[in-house]
């Protein structure tokens, strides 16, 4: 998102340190209506998204929602889908572009997490790496 749409300036991002902690997210749109990432979602997992702890944090850095707000290449060329609040600091969780197939997200989807596959264990984690 930096790089896209502001020349990757280092300014635009907020030290935000979350490892390791899987957290819900804010919806901030109606993403089954207004989104092309999330729209084909089951509401089931929508909800679930929002009401759980499953997506995983591992990042040092962050888009505030208040420098993208502040910041017209942002704002102008993504639409904010959700966010998350850590120590007073609300950040982007979701985001795609209002013209071209580009989105992205700010958690890990691509480690288990046993909160969303019935039966798993409390150890599932144990040991993992995001890879």
């Amino acid at each position: 998102m930096n790089l896209i749409t502001n020349e990757d300036r280092l300014d635009t991002l907020t030290k935000v340190e979350i490892y390791g902690e899987s957290r819900p997210l804010e919806w901030v749109t109606d993403v089954k209506r207004d989104s092309r990432l999330f729209g084909d979602f089951p509401a089931s997992t929508l909800q679930l998204m929002a009401e759980e702890p499953v997506q995983l944090h591992a990042h040092d850095y962050t888009i505030s929602t208040e420098t993208y707000q502040e910041n017209a290449n942002l704002n102008s060329f993504f639409k904010l889908l959700a966010v998350d609040s850590h120590e007073g600091t609300e950040f982007i969780i979701a985001e795609e572009a209002y013209k071209y197939p580009i989105a992205g997200v700010m958690h890990h989807p691509e480690t288990q997490n046993i909160r969303v596959f019935p039966g798993g264990d409390d150890q599932a984690l144990v040991g993992k790496v995001n890879s």
